[in-house]
């Protein structure tokens, strides 16, 4: 019953990106736009999820920048009356299959892990000031116990990526 406002590809922060040819809004614009149009209310959960994209785009982005942004989106949300926010973490991105061996893996698997630190603390501190309820969904181990157990989840190949580009 409820409403997707989201856009695959979106960065955190404002603005828009561009993935030609196409052009999406950011996370902090599709809230603006959202909260033109709706009041939220405390009845209301909040998905605030992104921030990958914002490593594969762009593998020099301090990892503090979208911690900001998203701390940024649910305070604004929260002021507008929102109460209940889902916020998850990210898995080691480097382990992605269209990443994992790759030159890029370490850097976006360290990236992940900054960033799941910086996030946690900030969500908990937020949680605080803000007087919200902010559950912290943990990818990281769903992420990392399907690398290592496939079988389990009903996968064969977790390590290669489903598409390779070629028709």
């Amino acid at each position: 019953g409820g409403k997707d406002y989201a856009f695959g590809g979106a960065h955190t922060g404002s603005g828009s990106v561009s993935h030609f040819p196409f052009t999406f809004p950011n996370i902090g614009t599709q809230i603006s736009t959202f909260l033109s149009g709706n009041t939220p209310n405390a009845n209301q959960l909040f998905a605030v999820w992104g921030r990958g994209n914002d490593f594969f785009d762009n593998l020099a982005t301090n990892p503090q920048t979208p911690v900001t942004n998203i701390a940024n989106h649910i305070t604004a949300l929260a002021n507008a009356g929102a109460h209940d926010f889902l916020v998850p973490n990210l898995p080691l991105l480097g382990e992605v299959p269209d990443y994992r061996g790759t030159a890029s893996s370490g850097t976006l698997d360290s990236l992940s892990t900054q960033f799941d630190s910086l996030l946690a603390t900030t969500l908990t501190n937020l949680k605080s000031s803000l007087n919200v309820n902010i559950y912290q969904l943990d990818v990281l181990s769903t992420f990392n116990d399907i690398l290592g157990n496939p079988a389990k989840y009903g996968f064969t190949n977790v390590t290669q990526p489903a598409y390779n580009g070629s028709t």
